[in-house]
């Protein structure tokens, strides 16, 4: 099978190797977002936040620098600039990533920040809010890595 080559978004397989509708193995066949099963995991991010992750894994460099602007992001995610820029500073305030910004102020670099207790215990970071952080309605308001759907108060 020929390779294919990484360039935007566009990854099409060759037309001759795949028949509509025919079963196939895509493993090793197309380029793009990955999400590390730990990530996948987490219950304090939404699939779309898991998404926009995995694209960034999918534009960082070999030393895990990653270069572009939210509209780059956004468009190979597919979705708005706001969205993106949205879902970063969530994956930021749950320190999963660090953001800056170049000289230039146009491009944003991001780099990827190591949590043992999300990479090597992913149960840790499930746990339930703790009554502290809890807000009248069981619904806590800060940036933690618990999803809302699973908040509740410990008795």
């Amino acid at each position: 099978m020929q390779s294919i080559q990484r360039e935007g978004s566009e990854h099409k397989p060759p037309d001759s190797e795949f028949k509509e509708g025919e079963p196939f193995n895509p493993y090793g066949k197309f380029f793009g977002a990955r999400v590390p099963n730990a990530i996948l995991q987490h219950r304090g991010l939404t699939d779309q936040e898991k998404l926009t992750y995995g694209v960034l894994c999918d534009i960082g460099g070999d030393n895990g620098d990653i270069y572009g602007s939210y509209d780059y992001i956004a468009k190979r995610r597919g979705c708005s600039r706001d969205t993106v820029r949205r879902h970063c500073y969530k994956l930021k305030r749950l320190k999963l990533i660090s953001i800056g910004v170049h000289e230039a102020g146009k491009t944003n670099w991001f780099r990827f920040l190591y949590r043992e207790s999300v990479y090597e215990n992913p149960e840790r970071e499930a746990n339930q809010c703790s009554p502290a952080h809890l807000k009248g309605s069981n619904q806590c308001s800060d940036a933690h890595p618990t999803s809302a759907d699973t908040h509740t108060q410990r008795v």
